[in-house]
């Protein structure tokens, strides 16, 4: 935990003038979504630090914004095939407020869902975002997070811990246009420190 508030306190210092709104970070989900009509593509390299997937899996996805604050999305997991997954932002950000959310991943047959409620809220220019997750052992798990933007390069780091996941990321992005690439850094507590690149298409058919 200690090693996660340090990552913390450091990119805050570093986005004291920036802000984001992804709907996910390294490795939680955040109380954000996707515009209704926005449709995110992502391609993440092996070893990954995604609660829903094994960590040496590979991940494909499509993420598509809903009416309603709602979101959905498609993964194709290397290792275990095709997951989905669904987010309803219920609350907005206010002015002390945070912005909630639940959501659900890791749905596919024969295996047990994960279910998450999540907090978001813009903090000196930042955005910090707390929740829970029960995951697919019935383990409770903390999630904890911050981000920030500044031009075209966002910084970003989470933790999550509880059970037998504990798992801290730390990435960097680069965006023009409509694509962002992302090199993350996952630090496990029982296996090897990972590295992964990301690659994202955004489109709004609105």
């Amino acid at each position: 935990m200690s090693k996660l508030l340090c990552l913390i306190a450091a990119l805050c210092a570093a986005t004291v003038a920036c802000q984001a709104i992804p709907t996910g970070l390294n490795i939680i989900p955040t109380a954000n979504v996707l515009g209704m009509g926005d449709t995110r593509v992502d391609s993440e390299s092996s070893n990954t630090g995604k609660l829903f997937a094994p960590i040496d899996s590979s991940i494909n996805g499509t993420q598509f914004g809903l009416l309603l604050g709602f979101e959905a999305g498609i993964d194709r997991v290397s290792s275990k095939g095709t997951v989905y997954n669904a987010k309803w932002r219920f609350k907005g950000e206010g002015t002390i407020t945070p912005a909630l959310a639940a959501g659900v991943q890791n749905i596919r047959a024969g295996e047990t869902p994960q279910y998450y409620l999540v907090a978001s809220k813009s903090i000196l220019l930042a955005q910090g975002h707390a929740g829970l997750m029960r995951d697919e052992n019935g383990d409770t798990l903390t999630l904890l997070g911050v981000n920030g933007k500044v031009g075209p390069i966002e910084l970003m780091a989470d933790h999550a811990q509880g059970g037998n996941k504990d798992r801290t990321g730390l990435g960097a992005s680069f965006s023009f246009s409509n694509i962002t690439v992302k090199g993350t850094l996952y630090d496990f507590e029982n296996a090897p420190t990972e590295r992964t690149i990301t690659i994202s298409y955004t489109h709004s058919v609105l």
